[in-house]
């Protein structure tokens, strides 16, 4: 549907709703495939399907209302739109003009003139308002106030087409990088008090990879109309791709609250409360995405990744086994799953999965991590050896690999090749502190004190919570005489463990809450 393949489409929700007939989304999604398509009659059945599964679904009793209108049924368009115009805190799209056709066509000026002046509140910037409100003028006789109408009209149209044309002449600079023009475009543009426009000029910025330019247009889009679901939707989009999670949350929850049904808003307002560590809040919008998109396998994954961080791991179990069913080519859900059943204390479904997910995936240096890992949890080390080093055969720049490799080299009392897999891991990822730990050990192991308090210092201001580097001082301050060194680190060692231990025994898997 997003790449407007809607031949495509229909055929794909036609095959969805005969396997599951009672879905209100496939229904709809159908019949919007069909109006687009102009295949009027099949898009009435689907819709109609969609409505007696979900009587007051607005965008269904929209196109309803639509298709109504096209067949010449005005009595029935106008009971579906003066409902929708009557009930919806927002407007589902642009009803009340549908409202003021259907009354033109039945000759009721008054009622025509009403809701047409009602849509053209609600769209300033839409010449074709004026034009039918010009009509309905001219039905009425008011012949003075239909010229004025129609000189709006055509004046709106060639202010409309100028824009259009400097729109694309900004994007062709965009595109070739003449940021000087497309710059000099964008600050003519910002005197424009069309959200419709500036929507557009702020998400070329964005497109071209210049977000940061995109969002004053989006901002004066967003202040012209806080109703407008796509000024706020870009914004918070805009937001996001900056960085700027919380300004992102505000307007990308607004969109969602315009348009409940937009999986791009839920979805994107998911993510943003993951970042912020918001985790209820990321998993009841992610919720909804998956409620509307329920065969989408990286969203069913993002919502995954909640549950494993608020500890629901039943519920992650569940949601990656589906999306493996949906796509056994994709191997995030495998690796997740992985995941799931470790965190969920059950190793042997977790070694399995591991052991299947290589054979799935043979060339992907994760997997041969992940069987690693598995393994070398369950003790047997020597077993574990030969996926790590295959791992980082394939991909040489793996931090974690060279780590644990480092830690099982180190059990055999190989300390000096496990410090040159420590400090290759240190070299690719400085805030590794697992790696600081390892390499802590080693060096103990290898009596160099002096090196032991150089890098146990670097990892203190890696990670000041870990109680392990102290531990690893205190050891190094005694052998090289320091009493009362060695003392400090061990309080602080002392200290940091009993808070370390406290929070493990909080982080036993929990269910999720009933909703």
């Amino acid at each position: 549907m997003e790449k407007e393949l809607y031949t495509q489409a229909a055929s794909e929700f036609q095959q969805a709703v005969l396997l599951d007939p009672k879905s209100f989304n496939g229904f709809y999604n159908l019949g919007l495939a069909y109006w687009k398509l102009r295949k009027v009659d099949l898009a009435s059945e689907a819709f109609q399907k969609a409505l007696s599964l979900s009587a007051d679904d607005g965008n269904s009793q929209y196109y309803m209302g639509r298709i109504h209108l096209l067949k010449g049924n005005t009595i029935k368009a106008i009971s579906l739109f003066e409902h929708l115009a009557g009930r919806q805190p927002s407007p589902v799209a642009d009803e009340h003009y549908q409202l003021g056709l259907a009354y033109l066509k039945r000759a009721d000026s008054a009622k025509a003139i009403q809701w047409l002046q009602k849509a053209r509140q609600l769209h300033p910037h839409e010449a074709s308002i004026l034009d039918a409100l010009a009509k309905a003028y001219q039905l009425a006789g008011r012949k003075e106030e239909a010229q004025q109408a129609f000189k709006a009209s055509n004046q709106m149209r060639n202010e409309g087409l100028e824009t259009s044309q400097l729109l694309h002449s900004c994007r062709q600079y965009l595109q070739s990088k003449e940021m000087d023009k497309a710059l000099d475009i964008r600050k003519r543009l910002l005197d424009s008090d069309d959200p419709e426009y500036l929507i557009a000029l702020g998400t070329m910025f964005g497109e071209n990879g210049f977000p940061e330019h995109a969002i004053e247009p989006l901002q004066k889009a967003a202040s012209l109309g806080q109703k407008n679901f796509e000024a706020q939707f870009n914004l918070g989009y805009t937001y996001l791709t900056l960085g700027k999670d919380e300004q992102a949350e505000g307007h990308l929850e607004r969109a969602a609250l315009l348009r409940s049904d937009s999986f791009e808003a839920h979805s994107l307002l998911g993510v943003v409360r993951g970042n912020l560590k918001k985790n209820l809040p990321a998993i009841e919008s992610l919720r909804r995405a998956a409620e509307l998109r329920p065969d989408n396998v990286r969203v069913l994954s993002l919502l995954a990744l909640q549950y494993l961080a608020g500890r629901y791991y039943e519920e992650a179990i569940r949601l990656l086994s589906r999306a493996i069913q949906l796509n056994d080519s994709d191997a995030t859900p495998w690796f997740l799953l992985i995941q799931a059943h470790y965190k969920n204390q059950d190793s042997v479904k977790a070694l399995d999965l591991a052991e299947r997910t290589l054979q799935h995936f043979p060339g992907l240096a994760r997997a041969h991590y992940e069987l690693g890992f598995q393994l070398s949890s369950m003790g047997r080390f020597e077993g574990a050896k030969t996926p790590l080093r295959k791992a980082l055969e394939l991909t040489p720049d793996y931090p974690e690999a060279h780590y644990l490799l480092g830690d099982l080299l180190l059990k055999e009392d190989k300390a000096e090749e496990a410090v040159s897999h420590f400090r290759q891991a240190l070299k690719l990822n400085q805030n590794y502190s697992e790696a600081y730990a390892g390499l802590g050990r080693a060096l103990l192991s290898l009596k160099k004190y002096q090196e032991e308090v150089l890098e146990m210092e670097k990892a203190v201001t890696v990670d000041s919570a870990d109680p392990q580097p102290h531990l690893h001082l205190a050891q190094a301050y005694r052998a090289l005489s320091q009493p009362e060194n060695a003392q400090r680190e061990l309080q602080i060692f002392d200290r940091l463990n009993r808070q370390r231990m406290k929070q493990k025994d909080q982080e036993t898997a929990r269910k999720f809450p009933p909703q």
